[in-house]
């Protein structure tokens, strides 16, 4: 195993509290209660003046704008409908991305063996195309861990071993 550190010295590389920053950056002017998790959206219709949801429970919600944040798989597979319906080019969209394995796992040390100024090491196989990210964590916190991030046939091949 190699391991090669770069050091990209932005600090905005990650945030503190995660995609919350992003959330609440988001949500910001939106009136407590206006926002419903957990609800399964089955049909969408829309138009200049006013969007209505239809949830699996039945419930309708209506209101000026939505965000829609589901899986891209539930996309893929059709399972809301729109109406009007979505344009062919964001249908084309759609079908033409992808996604894949990625694997997470947090690694917490009593002292770390590191370079801790360092953000990222990178861990590069022999075998092309089989390599992890691992994020210094200590710094955006006092315990010394990594964030491994194994994606495509490293994670396939880590999953299957581990198994």
């Amino acid at each position: 195993m190699d391991i090669t550190g770069l050091h990209y010295g932005e600090e905005h590389v990650f945030h503190e509290t995660g995609f919350k920053a992003i959330i609440d950056y988001l949500t910001k002017d939106v009136k407590s209660g206006d926002i419903r998790l957990g609800q399964i959206v089955t049909s969408i219709s829309y138009n200049q003046e006013l969007a209505e949801v239809l949830t699996a429970n039945g419930h309708v919600y209506q209101a000026d704008f939505i965000l829609l944040t589901v899986p891209l798989g539930v996309l893929k597979a059709r399972k809301i409908e729109f109406s009007p319906p979505l344009p062919e080019w964001k249908l084309n969209a759609i079908d033409r991305l992808g996604y894949g394995i990625l694997d997470k796992a947090i690694l917490l040390w009593d002292k770390a063996w590191w370079n801790s100024t360092n953000y990222y090491f990178m861990r590069i196989s022999s075998t092309p195309k089989l390599f992890g990210s691992w994020v210094n964590g200590n710094k955006w916190h006092d315990r010394p861990a990594l964030f491994c991030f194994y994606f495509g046939e490293e994670a396939y091949k880590m999953e299957t071993t581990l198994s």
